[in-house]
């Protein structure tokens, strides 16, 4: 009866620790994290048992193999980082890790879930944080898993970002009401008027791009940038550039642009020439400024030679003074 009572007792005992009852004697590998608790049972006989614990320590899953399956996870045994880092490139101090067959990748991320892991066959050396990363305190966790596809949990280290930052100022110059738009990449500039500023790490290299509104041309950059494309700046130093956007000359009086006739109308002189392109001008233009002037069109968009018609699409009024029309059709 007492022999009974004692072998009751060790059964009760054996299913709250989860290990299985066995009908004969068999040798189990016990393996435990740095924490000290229990992570898996592997006996000789091809069962299994995984144990999985929140980063609170409770324990959240328990996987049983049979006829040898591998369902114990990989432990991350050591994972450091430096206390502080004046790079993004933060390098990693230590970071292995054991499993009870094989470690076939190691990861490192920002966010506690290997979810969104790559896979690297050795340790990485170092972690890249995203350009524009804020300095301060920042937490990297680490991974690993074997060749069935199980992920460890993760060692979390924290670090904290001490990086220079230099500032870039971009202005938009509008000749003429022209105007446009420049954004940067990697992202922080994203100007359409005045002056605009960020800041990235020191070495960072920004590109600047200049995107013209509808009736705008980009036509020169300044400063810390140069040509009439695309900028690239190395942020070894506060930098500064200026996008010069034109309105495109639809028609111009004495060499000036605007976008309309009726514009460009309102700013001829007497005895003035107004020219304009060879376009369709989708307007009304009435005259009545009481001045006489020369309308002249079908130039190219150069100016330098006329190579066809100007059409007004719109009614024409001649209210007070006169006009000479050259190479102008009115629909």
């Amino acid at each position: 009866m007492k022999k009974l009572q004692r072998m009751a007792f060790v059964l009760v005992l054996a299913g709250l620790l989860a290990v299985p009852a066995v009908a004969h004697a068999v040798n189990a590998t016990y393996r435990y994290d740095r924490l000290n608790r229990l992570t898996s049972v592997t006996y000789d006989n091809g069962m299994s048992i995984a144990y999985s614990y929140d980063k609170t320590g409770n324990l959240i899953r328990i996987a049983r193999g049979i006829n040898g399956a591998d369902v114990i996870p990989p432990t991350v045994t050591a994972f450091s980082l430096p206390a502080e880092s004046n790079s993004l490139v933060v390098p990693v101090s230590v970071f292995s890790a054991t499993d009870n067959v094989a470690v076939t990748g190691y990861c490192v991320m920002s966010t506690d879930s290997a979810a969104g892991c790559s896979w690297s066959a050795s340790p990485p050396t170092s972690y890249t944080f995203a350009s524009g990363t804020a300095n301060g305190s920042h937490t990297l966790y680490a991974f690993a898993r074997d060749a069935a596809g199980n992920s460890s949990t993760a060692i979390a280290v924290t670090t904290q970002l001490a990086v220079l930052q230099q500032q870039l100022s971009v202005t938009i110059l509008g000749l003429y009401g022209g105007g446009g738009s420049v954004t940067s990449s990697p992202g922080g500039i994203a100007c359409t008027s005045g002056t605009c500023t960020a800041e990235y790490a020191n070495g960072t290299s920004v590109t600047l791009i200049p995107a013209p509104d509808t009736s705008s041309v980009f036509t020169a950059w300044s400063g810390n940038c140069t040509g009439s494309s695309n900028c690239t700046v190395s942020m070894t130093a506060d930098r500064s550039a200026t996008a010069s956007f034109s309105l495109i000359p639809r028609a111009r009086v004495a060499g000036i642009p605007y976008g309309s006739l009726a514009s460009a109308y309102a700013a001829v002189l007497a005895s003035g020439v107004l020219e304009a392109q060879a376009l369709t001008f989708v307007e009304d233009l009435a005259l009545n400024r009481g001045i006489v002037f020369t309308l002249r069109g079908g130039f190219s968009t150069d100016y330098l030679s006329r190579t066809g018609y100007t059409t007004l699409q719109g009614r024409l009024t001649v209210g007070t003074g006169a006009v000479t029309i050259d190479r102008l059709i009115i629909k």
